[in-house]
């Protein structure tokens, strides 16, 4: 209810107050009435107060938090943002019975990390969530997306490295390796899932330039539990 439904309904109390006990005792209730209405009134006031200057507070905070992470050179979302996002990723996917996975990749040379920051917002879907986690590392987290179709992602993105070294408006030689990881086929767990996917892409690194010296993508293995 806000405040100037208060006099609406006080008069209205008052109306039927007088209709049924008379002038005299109208007069009574008016008064009591009244007090009521300005206790209302002033309760309304207190209580309204921090509830605004709380909203205020809160938008700074998201404001600043926002600011805190997100990497300057890229313009994606850091270290800090992922972990967060990992996790509630994961813990979405347990409770909606969904799978999700993860894609490391690793840039080189460093140079091509903006360039690659570029191919890489123009190649994931608008609900996958793109981080830097490191010099020249980057992270995809996909929702809703089996191991095949995180496959598929990370081959797309190297489609996209290929037409952009094809197209030559770069001198950068960009090359890409990339790991997989999906809950819940290779781990439940965030930091299992991280961990996994790690180890993926420390396989493709080993791998020589393949196609088109792209860079190889390799897939979790399952471990036992």
């Amino acid at each position: 209810m806000d405040q100037g439904s208060v006099p609406g309904l006080a008069a209205m109390l008052l109306a039927a107050a007088l209709a049924a006990t008379g002038a005299l005792m109208g007069s009574f209730v008016l008064g009591i009435v009244a007090a009521g209405v300005a206790l209302a009134g002033a309760v309304w006031t207190v209580l309204r107060r921090p509830r605004v200057l709380g909203v205020a507070e809160a938008l700074a905070t998201t404001a600043s938090s926002s600011r805190a992470t997100v990497d300057g050179d890229t313009g994606l979302p850091d270290r800090r943002f992922f972990d967060l996002a990992l996790a509630s990723r994961v813990a979405t996917a347990r409770r909606r019975l969904w799978p999700m996975a993860l894609i490391l990749i690793e840039v080189q040379p460093v140079q091509a990390t903006g360039l690659f920051a570029v191919l890489l917002g123009l190649t994931v879907r608008e609900a996958d969530t793109a981080c830097r986690v490191g010099p020249t590392t980057f992270a995809v987290i996909l929702e809703d997306t089996s191991e095949a179709g995180a496959v598929w992602a990370a081959e797309r993105i190297q489609i996209a490295v290929a037409k952009e070294r094809d197209a030559e408006t770069s001198g950068t030689h960009l090359r890409v390796a990339a790991g997989v990881a999906s809950y819940p086929t290779h781990a439940l767990e965030a930091d299992h899932l991280l961990v996994a996917a790690s180890s993926a892409l420390t396989r493709a690194r080993g791998h020589r330039a393949l196609h088109r010296g792209l860079g190889a993508v390799e897939v979790a293995r399952v471990e036992p539990r």
